[in-house]
């Protein structure tokens, strides 16, 4: 139906109004719904039209930007994970789970060029231990 739509030359929009009525009237099962959003995605790859609404967009963009987050917070936090040892040694189970709760990037950042710089293990760990509290 919805490439029958698609090939009657209707607007998108109008196409995403109209399955928004039918789901409020009518909504599938979750195994025909799965189904019919397969089928979907295979016709809209083969003629490159995606049919996803603006807040599915949204919602796609905001988690790109949450995985980038996520993904410079853990690199910077393992960046400091190999400096500690190589300057200090052994990293302290305490610092491990200090580091391991820690989600701002900035923070992180901080401690790591700390770490390159700072003259002692103990230094750092009060540095860290202040900025928490």
């Amino acid at each position: 139906m919805v490439w029958q739509l698609y090939e009657a030359k209707f607007e998108r929009q109008d196409i995403l109004d109209l399955f928004r009525l039918i789901d409020w009237l009518m909504p599938l099962p979750e195994a025909l719904e799965i189904d019919f959003r397969r089928n979907l995605a295979q016709f809209e790859r083969q003629k490159n039209m995606p049919f996803i609404t603006s807040i599915e967009r949204l919602g796609r963009e905001e988690g790109r930007v949450e995985g980038r987050v996520e993904g410079r917070t853990e690199g910077v936090r393992q960046a400091l994970l190999e400096v500690f040892p190589s300057r200090f040694g052994e990293v302290p189970p305490e610092l491990q789970q200090r580091l391991e709760a820690t989600s701002d990037p900035a923070q992180l950042q901080r401690w790591h060029r700390l770490a390159i710089t700072i003259p002692s293990a103990n230094a750092l760990i009060e540095v860290i231990r202040g900025d928490e509290c």
